[in-house]
């Protein structure tokens, strides 16, 4: 018994692949021009930065000038939905902006700069200027709290 093999012929008219390809970006640009007319969905809301209460860590030296850096203490646990990332007693770091002794009262504006967070990496505060009013007199003084927030991270 002999067997027959029957090879099926694929004829195709020349330049068929050259309209091919150019149906198919036809059809891919028509698709694209209609996606493109969909209405985008809106950005999410960037959450409110969570704030930060931090003390000095101690009075800056008698010497101290513009630009130095001055040392912070985080007070409280900061959470950003519902995760801790900032623990109380974490160190954060700042600049002095402008320096005024009078008597036994020391003016002190600062710019907080960053925190480090639980996970180890510093992160930016938000940066705005906070006044303090020190009495140097006074042993609490340094405790003298104040309030930042976390930047803002897109």
């Amino acid at each position: 018994m002999k067997k027959f093999e029957v090879q099926s012929l694929k004829f195709e008219a020349p330049g068929a692949g050259i309209i091919r390809m150019l149906l198919t970006a036809i059809a891919l640009i028509w698709g694209s021009i209609a996606l493109s007319a969909q209405p985008r969905p809106a950005l999410p809301l960037i959450p409110a930065a969570p704030a930060v209460q931090c003390r000095l860590a101690g009075f800056p030296c008698p010497d101290a000038e513009p630009g130095q850096r001055i040392f912070f203490t985080v007070q409280e646990d900061v959470f950003q939905n519902d995760i801790l990332c900032v623990a109380a007693g974490a160190r954060a770091k700042g600049t002095i902006q402008s320096i005024r002794r009078t008597g036994t009262t020391l003016l002190l504006v600062i710019e907080p700069v960053t925190v480090q967070t639980v996970n180890g990496p510093l992160v930016a505060l938000v940066s705005k200027p906070v006044t303090l009013e020190l009495n140097l007199s006074d042993p609490e003084a340094r405790y003298c709290p104040f309030s930042t927030g976390l930047a803002p991270v897109l």
